[in-house]
């Protein structure tokens, strides 16, 4: 969007992340800082109001906007019933970056008169943990943070449940679903992952919803693209069908 309406745009991130990711947003014009992998996400952020409280930019403090929530309970929310025959959603699923997603999903459902419960999606990382790649569980799936979003720790969400995914499950889900024409990033197999265990404990005609949050092309220097099946742990096809 800055490309497009000619605005200067600087992306901070901690070093570890994926060169695909740094590759693409250097191709639209903008400048990349990166932080020390050891302060994580909370380290990039930190950078990033420092330079907006000198008046050099403007920051747009995604873990903490209340537009983040308002855009996917407004919006988001809207499309997805429209789409539903029932126009009911017995469940939400989602791992938290943000947390914008996932809180505002809930409350846009529960707008239109459903009975949603929230479901959380953690990875847990099979080899300890790590704040790299922007991620406090697993540097195999990033984006999934821990105590990051206000957002989400100040949100109401009655009946959460935490759904726990090992990160080579994650990855399986995900191999798997860009096998079938969904080229997704690793948090959308730990979303889809956690959609199949918390359908467990509902009816089977309830209407689950989930969210593929990124696309493949940002990992390819990655373990999603990993020629080690044994890494994964796990057999796709048992794991995801």
């Amino acid at each position: 969007m800055c490309a497009q309406f000619g605005l200067r745009f600087t992306a901070v991130m901690p070093r570890g992340v994926s060169s695909e990711r740094i590759k693409m947003i250097r191709a639209f014009g903008a400048e990349v800082i990166l932080t020390p992998a050891e302060e994580g996400v909370g380290g990039a952020m930190a950078l990033a109001d420092e330079i907006a409280g000198r008046g050099e930019a403007f920051a747009s403090k995604q873990f903490e906007n209340p537009d983040n929530p308002a855009a996917h309970r407004y919006q988001t929310a809207a499309e997805i019933i429209a789409q539903v025959p029932s126009r009911s959603v017995d469940a939400v699923v989602s791992g938290v970056g943000t947390g914008g997603t996932l809180v505002g999903l809930y409350q846009g459902f529960c707008d239109f008169g459903c009975n949603t419960r929230p479901v959380l999606a953690r990875p847990v990382c099979s080899d300890g943990l790590y704040e790299l790649e922007c991620s406090s569980f697993s540097k195999k799936i990033p984006g999934v943070v821990e105590s990051a979003s206000a957002i989400f720790r100040d949100a109401h969400l009655p009946g959460l449940r935490q759904v726990d995914v090992k990160d080579s499950v994650a990855l399986a889900c995900c191999r798997q679903l860009i096998r079938r024409g969904f080229p997704v990033g690793p948090s959308s197999g730990l979303n889809f992952a956690a959609a199949l265990e918390a359908a467990r404990d509902l009816p089977p005609d309830s209407t689950i919803v989930t969210v593929f949050p990124d696309r493949m092309e940002r990992y390819f220097s990655t373990p999603l693209f990993s020629d080690s099946v044994e890494e994964l742990e796990c057999d796709p096809a048992q794991t995801c069908c």
